[in-house]
């Protein structure tokens, strides 16, 4: 507190007047688990007063703050890494006169807690950061030798702008000490992350497992296929009816404890902090390929930076890495690779708007023939699961950028099963599949659809059969000679047309006038022999003098 009096960031409030509004915050101290020693004033925004706080009534601005993952990501790219805080940043930024009777706090007069409490308010924004600068130049992945130019740059820093455990620091005789960058252990000795898997002992709990298991920060996933096994084991005991503070079954406490303890062996994981010794730059041929793998357990995808100068053998390094668990019911392994496909797209589309990788230097990998065949099909329809996660995937990458990799070779089957802590720093998982230094692995591949008559998800083909009935339907006359007189012939044409008039009306029989049935004989005779007079057999007229002996007329609606 007397820090923020003196540097002007609080003031003594002045007294209301009669139309003026007010706020009261809270405000209370909390300690770091690492640095007990140093307490930290909060102000409790979100207190909330006859159901009202501070922070409910505020509008929420644009988010402007850059992406930890796209932070962590760029802070690979070059070979020289600086990092640095800013000492109370929001403090900074002033508030508005108006505004800060709503920033009002109680305090003791003159930062004495023998006085009275009396009414403060803020001048500046109530969030504050901690201040300090940390230096560190790398170069190819090594300290550098040359002394001087680290003590030349550490002497041009004041030491209240440098950090504490580097303000004593001599290089003539000490080592750097292992620094936190974004949540991750960077040694700056040889220039590479490591991790800190010294956690505390929890019960053996819901809540122990799930603390546990979160408790391992990994936003890059370099141990993704560890952390795969707490996960996994989290998964199946949680299926035992029992509460989050109970003792659960015995059954897998074994299993958790060896698990538990095989995570000290991380504290040897080591992972180039640079993407390569000489950086990321323009003149570099980069290519960015994911792979992407399931199992009854898991799904993963990995990405790999492929970097090639103009001369010399190419170099792969790790980017990102995202192993899920699987769910225990209802997904078959064709399904299961599908959604390990959607997933490979999601690192692609964070690369690509983090790193300015172009998206057509994307490669996309999977051993699975019949995703492939999902995602280069043209001629065939899926049912609603596949079809809106074959468009996921069009959405953000192209067929021909989809390749098949052999199941031996493939980086991402390593986050789809579980590997021991001490085997992930020499793992394909970390190092990146060899056949990505060869210049001939990217060939144009067909993959049709695999057994397409019996895949349940692809739609059956249905075919369409269209019936076109004529408009003059007459009576088949050649038949006529199958009757032995004509008493036969028109008793069986009058049955037939009662029984296309019952269908048609929908009511009982109908029994056709024996001299109707004898017209349409005659006037299906006259059409089928004297086509050209039919024209003229209409509307009670005669035939022409031409054929007196030969009469015919056409009764009206026969």
């Amino acid at each position: 507190m007397a820090k923020i009096l003196h540097d002007g960031h609080a003031e003594i409030a002045p007294q209301l007047q009669d139309d003026e509004e007010c706020w009261y915050l809270p405000r209370f101290g909390i300690y770091h688990p690492k640095k007990p020693e140093k307490i930290r004033g909060v102000f409790d925004s979100s207190a909330r007063c006859d159901g009202t706080s501070l922070n409910s009534v505020l509008l929420t601005g644009p988010d402007l703050v850059n992406s930890l993952l796209g932070v962590l990501l760029r802070f690979r790219t070059k070979p020289v890494a600086i990092t640095g805080d800013i000492e109370q940043m929001f403090y900074c930024f002033k508030v508005h006169k108006s505004h800060r009777n709503f920033l009002r706090f109680f305090w003791y007069e003159g930062n004495d807690t023998t006085n009275q409490l009396i009414e403060y308010r803020m001048t500046a924004h109530v969030l504050e950061m901690r201040r300090h600068l940390q230096l560190q130049l790398t170069v190819s992945g090594k300290q550098l030798k040359e002394q001087t130019l680290i003590s030349a740059v550490l002497e041009a820093v004041s030491p209240d702008d440098l950090a504490g455990d580097i303000v004593s620091l001599d290089l003539n005789v000490d080592s750097p000490p292992r620094q936190r960058s974004l949540g991750l252990f960077w040694n700056l000795t040889g220039d590479f992350f490591t991790f800190n898997s010294d956690l505390d002992d929890k019960p053996y709990t819901r809540r122990g497992i799930l603390g546990t298991v979160n408790g391992l920060y990994d936003p890059l996933g370099f141990a993704a296929p560890v952390i795969l096994e707490g996960k996994l084991l989290f998964r199946d005991l949680i299926s035992s009816p029992v509460d989050w503070d109970d003792p659960l079954p015995e059954v897998r406490r074994c299993d958790w404890e060896l698990w538990n303890k095989s995570l000290k062996e991380l504290n040897d994981c080591q992972v180039p902090r640079p993407y390569c010794e000489t950086g990321l730059h323009e003149g570099s041929m980069r290519q960015v390929h994911l792979f992407c793998d399931a199992s009854k357990d898991a799904i993963a995808a990995v990405a790999y930076f492929r970097i090639a100068e103009e001369e010399g053998r190419p170099q792969v390094s790790f980017i990102l890495g995202k192993a899920k668990v699987a769910p225990m019911h209802g997904h078959t392994i064709p399904r299961l690779e599908l959604c390990a496909a959607v997933l490979a797209t999601e690192p692609g589309r964070i690369i690509t708007d983090q790193l300015d990788v172009d998206p057509s230097d994307i490669y996309y990998h999977s051993d699975s023939n019949v995703v492939l065949g999902y995602i280069h099909n043209r001629v065939r329809r899926f049912h609603t699961y596949v079809t809106n996660r074959v468009d996921r995937i069009l959405n953000v990458s192209e067929p021909t950028q989809w390749k098949h990799v052999p199941t031996d070779l493939h980086p991402a089957d390593f986050g789809t099963r579980c590997i021991p802590a001490r085997q992930l720093s020499g793992s394909q998982w970390l190092k990146g599949p060899s056949f990505l230094l060869d210049c001939e692995f990217l060939t144009e591949q067909e993959f049709p659809l695999v057994t397409p008559q019996t895949d349940a998800e692809v739609r059956a083909v249905v075919t369409l059969k269209s019936l076109t009935c004529a408009n003059n339907i007459s009576l088949c006359s050649d038949r006529f000679e199958r009757f032995s007189n004509w008493t036969c012939l028109t008793r069986a044409i009058g049955n037939l047309l009662s029984r296309a008039q019952r269908i048609k009306t929908r009511e009982g029989n109908v029994d056709p006038k024996k001299g109707s049935v004898e017209s349409k004989l005659i006037q299906n005779h006259s059409k089928r022999s004297l086509p050209q007079r039919d024209s003229e057999l209409t509307g009670f007229q005669t035939c022409p003098s031409r054929q007196p002996n030969l009469r015919y007329f056409a009764l009206s609606g026969l």
